[in-house]
Parts: structure tokens; sequence; C-alpha cells
């Protein structure tokens, strides 16, 4: 009987025959991620699909478990005649949907409304960034569900033009 031999990292088991493959997949991200800048872009339009299979890299020999997420966004922003200010509405739908070996089906959705204020206060090297968060989870759209409420308020000062230090209160 052949047994499938395994390596243990902390809590995860991976097949010896996956260990080569995995190695070189985290060099590469690594090396990607030393290499790659972000864009100084806002997104207009957003979606997201995500499929995980019964069967992973990881945890092959365990119970089958399968998940799909999707969501989708869009960014509407309305620059003041300043220009210094702008006011963004982010309105987002979110669908899980998970299922562990032969049971039901499980779906949740989401719906959400982050309204932002960007503001750069003039003659100065200060910029604020504030948000206001509405969000409803629930099993069914057409239920009542329970709204949650959250904020974000972000200061950031640009002592050069490499160095902007920020602080951040959610």
């Amino acid at each position: 009987m052949n047994k499938i031999r395994l390596i243990r990292i902390s809590f995860i088991e991976i097949p010896v025959s996956r260990f080569p493959f995995i190695v070189f997949l985290t060099t590469v991200f690594l090396f990607l991620s030393a290499r790659s800048i972000a864009q100084p872009y806002l997104d207009i339009v957003n979606i997201k699909y995500t499929n995980s299979p019964n069967m992973g890299l990881i945890n092959q020999n365990k119970n089958p478990f399968k998940i799909e997420y999707f969501g989708a966004g869009i960014n509407l922003p309305i620059q003041f005649k300043n220009k210094k200010e702008a006011l963004i509405f982010s309105p987002f739908f979110e669908n899980w949907s998970s299922q562990i070996r032969n049971n039901k089906r499980e779906n949740y959705y989401s719906l959400g409304l982050p309204v932002s204020l960007s503001k750069t206060i003039s003659n100065s090297k200060w910029n604020i960034l504030l948000t206001g968060i509405l969000r409803m989870n629930d099993s069914s759209i057409r239920t009542k569900g329970k709204m949650q409420v959250g904020g974000v308020f972000i200061a950031a000062y640009k002592k050069t033009e490499k160095l902007t230090w920020k602080l951040g209160v959610y």
C-alpha cells in the first residue's frame, strides 16, 4: 500500500510531491511584490469572482468544502470646484456561497454603501479622508437584514516627496 509522504509546517500538511511547486510559487509572488508599485488611480468598476473547488494545494485529504464569492461595485467620485476635495460614493454587492460535504448550499448576501470625503487642507501638508459605511448582510436580499454602521478617519501629513505619515481610526 502506497502512503503519501507529508511535510508538516505548523498546522498545514503539504504532500511532498507538491512542495517544490509551492516553493516556486511563493518565490515568484515574493519577487513580483518586491518589484511592484501601486497605481494612483480610482477603479470606477470593480468585479470579483472566486471559486474554491473541493480540493486545493493544501489539506487534500480533509473534508470536501466548496466556497464561491462574487462581488461587484462602483466608485462614483464627485469632485468639487476647488479640485482639492471630492465626495466618493462606492456602492457594492457581494454574494457568498458555501457547501460542506453533501449538505445544502448556503448563500449569504451583502449590500453596502460607503461614502467618503477626501479633503486637502489649504496651505498645509495635511489631507484627510473621512468615510461612513452602511452595510446589510443576510441570507436573502428580500429580508430586512440588520444594518451595520462603520466609519474610517485617516489623516496624512506629507513630510517630503517620498515620505508621508498616516494616522487612522476605524
